[in-house]
């Protein structure tokens, strides 16, 4: 006798008000959970890409809302804390001028909205946070 592969069944019932019936339905959802297997095993492989990179990366998701900040870019947000699930606007805001943040929100935006990758020319701007450091030399890659 050879073995079928599994099936993964949902099953929802309801019963009437007389209390005597009911009525079930069942969806195979297979597939759904291949899917959710791949898509976590991707966000794992994802993950490690970022927190790997040799340079600094952090996400940002369609809400503008930061998700991840990987070793290598953390000082760049050394004083934004906390980080991860905060709007991003915010985060810029404490580290940049109102005119640089601005600016780069604006980018962000523009990138989400269109799907536009964008290299920024460097520049040297003096971050607004308290660190004692002078301008910064900084130049970014919105992908």
């Amino acid at each position: 006798c050879q073995r079928q592969p599994s099936r993964f069944v949902n099953i929802e019932a309801q019963s009437f008000l007389n209390g005597q019936q009911c009525r079930a339905v069942a969806v195979d959802i297979t597939t759904r959970k291949a899917a959710d297997v791949v898509l976590r095993r991707n966000e794992v492989l994802f993950s490690a890409l970022i927190d790997q990179a040799p340079v600094g990366v952090y996400v940002v998701d369609a809400q503008l809302q930061l998700r991840q900040v990987n070793p290598r870019a953390l000082p760049v947000f050394q004083n934004a804390h906390p980080l991860i699930g905060r709007d991003f606007s915010e985060i810029i805001q404490v580290i940049w001028s109102p005119r640089v943040a601005a600016q780069i929100v604006a980018r962000f935006r523009h990138t989400l909205k269109t799907g536009e990758s964008y290299q920024s020319p460097e520049f040297s701007e003096q971050r607004q946070e308290k660190t004692g450091a002078g301008p910064q030399d900084k130049r970014a890659t919105i992908t």
